[in-house]
């Protein structure tokens, strides 16, 4: 494998040139740049990214920290985000925190003596003021960490408006919701924008965690003892899980019962039938996020600090309006 010594060697200039030219820092000549050029295509020399992260303590890697990556939402997210990240040169590191809180601190410690050069943190384990001291650009995704970090999320607040509005125009009068825990920052906004909107609806409120066996579980019981013309499950992984027990009851969807769900994820066009749902904009979400980071990289103003992506609605078999 050829060296930095076998490049200059080749370009009839010394290794420190040639370092200066692969770092960008430091002056080289045109003439001497494309000597360097020339050599480093001749031989396909590859930089040792390791050795180059210890000599100027930087990397080209990023990483995302989500509480669950078996969550099909985060999964869609991690894969949008890296292939953003990859325009930009960079290769990302995907961890799974769960919710504990020593492995997050544990995992961005190990990340920083690899030189880690960005972080996007979808996790809230940590206390904000922790994150604050850390000397890494930063962006926290789908969720605020605090008013001093960049953030780019959805608007769940709207998001669950939009999922009110479509179950009253589907006819419906009363509706199970599913939420998570309200400790939930998330959970909290798109259930409050449900309730802004369903003056006229009688509500029943249930919480579960973001898993689909837990929720077929729950929603089978809720079930036994009662019907209901409708159920907002606010997340697809909920939703799914609900379709499941409905079906279990041998209930028919959206005859019997509407279902809606919310994140968007590709996994509700494969159900039978398929799932409305209140869709977060990922891709959007990952392009807002990776460029914020960016800016924070090269030192440029972000204007804007905390990013709000509209949700939208995508109408499938499980309701009946539309």
């Amino acid at each position: 494998m050829p060296t930095i010594r076998d490049v200059a060697k080749e370009a009839g200039v010394s290794s420190s040139t040639v370092s200066r030219y692969l770092n960008k820092n430091g002056y080289v000549s045109e003439e001497a740049k494309k000597s360097i050029h020339a050599a480093i295509e001749l031989l396909r020399y590859r930089p040792n990214e390791m050795a180059r992260s210890l000599a100027t303590k930087k990397s080209q890697m990023v990483a995302l920290l989500v509480p669950d990556i078996t969550n099909p939402f985060f999964t869609e997210l991690a894969k949008e985000i890296e292939e953003q990240a990859y325009q930009y040169g960079f290769t990302m590191i995907l961890c799974n925190i769960g919710n504990e809180h020593e492995k997050e601190k544990q995992i961005i410690e190990q990340l920083q003596q690899q030189y880690i050069a960005g972080l996007f943190i979808a996790t809230k384990q940590i206390e904000a003021s922790y994150y604050e001291k850390l000397q890494i650009p930063m962006v926290a995704v789908d969720r605020v960490l605090s008013e001093k970090i960049p953030t780019v999320k959805t608007n769940h607040f709207l998001g669950g408006q939009i999922a009110c509005q479509h179950l009253m125009a589907c006819g419906v009068e009363n509706v199970l919701c599913i939420r998570a825990s309200s400790e939930e920052d998330v959970a909290n906004e798109r259930i409050a924008g449900f309730y802004s909107c369903a003056q006229t609806l009688q509500i029943e409120e249930v919480i579960s965690a973001y898993e689909v066996e837990a929720t077929k579980i729950l929603v089978l019981e809720k079930l036994q003892n009662r019907t209901y013309e409708a159920i907002f499950a606010s997340s697809d992984a909920m939703a799914i899980g609900t379709l499941k027990a409905i079906q279990q009851m041998n209930l028919r969807i959206p005859e019997d019962i509407q279902l809606i769900g919310y994140d968007g994820i590709r996994m509700t066009e494969w159900t039978t039938p398929t799932i409305t749902t209140v869709a977060q904009q990922i891709t959007q979400i990952g392009q807002r996020a990776v460029r914020c980071l960016w800016k924070q990289m090269q030192n440029e103003d972000i204007l804007e600090r905390h990013q709000l992506v509209a949700p939208i609605l995508i109408k499938r078999n499980s309701t009946k309006g539309e």
